[in-house]
């Protein structure tokens, strides 16, 4: 006889069998000047899944994260496909020239 684990969100008791995307949130509320007794303040803690703190804006959407990750592949490759303008150009171009002509005086020193 196995044991399994099932894991629940106390938000919107969703059920689950791993651990996997489901976290613990915990709240803590004390007065101002702070007292560092552990019976002061309030604590709330709960179990959530991805979905519930995502709809309460805790966690970035899975799905925002793979649009910002293909925006982010996006603009890499235009930027390397992107031609360059002339200034840029002769702008590499004055600045191998540099290169080589410090390599060759240091080759003749």
């Amino acid at each position: 006889m196995t044991t399994s684990m099932i894991y629940k969100c106390d938000l919107c008791e969703k059920e689950q069998d791993t651990e996997d995307q489901f976290w613990a949130l915990e709240v803590y509320l004390d007065h101002y000047p702070i007292q560092r007794y552990p019976q002061s303040g309030a604590r709330l803690k709960v179990d959530a899944c991805r979905e519930c703190l995502e709809r309460l804006q805790l966690l970035a959407s899975m799905k925002e994260r793979e649009v910002e990750r293909e925006a982010n592949k996006q603009l890499k490759a235009s930027l390397a496909a992107r031609e360059l303008s002339l200034g840029e150009k002769l702008e590499n171009i004055i600045k191998e020239v540099i290169e080589v002509t410090e390599q060759n005086k240091e080759k003749g020193d």
